[in-house]
């Protein structure tokens, strides 16, 4: 049995990017409940999943830049192997779905 909230670390990428992007802060507030957040060309996205099953998550993503803020939906399935951890979805963006992918490993520093 999982404690929570535990935090993590990790990359977030999107099928056929070339890049991915570093993820400094997870939450894994509770088996429902994830909180992401990550920065990308000064941009700050927030991405908030619930779940029913611990398994399929859904929820929304917000990105922020100076004053502007854009949103969609996303979800994603967890996919648990020992301490680390793929999140692996849809991402809806100015009407097109994006397939992303998020790999996460424990934050030994907040343990």
């Amino acid at each position: 049995m999982e404690n929570f909230p535990r935090k993590f670390i990790g990359k977030v990428g999107f099928i056929n990017a070339d890049e991915t992007i570093v993820v400094k802060n997870v939450i894994h507030r509770s088996e429902t409940e994830l909180s992401i957040e990550f920065a990308e060309d000064f941009c700050l996205y927030t991405v908030n999943l619930k779940s029913t099953d611990g398994i399929y998550f859904s929820g929304e993503w917000i990105a922020r830049r100076d004053n502007e803020v854009d949103e969609g939906r996303v979800n994603a399935v967890l996919y648990s192997a020992g301490e680390e951890k793929l999140l692996f979805g849809n991402w809806f963006e100015e009407g097109e779905k994006l397939l992303w992918w998020i790999a996460l490993e424990v934050n030994d520093e907040t343990e």
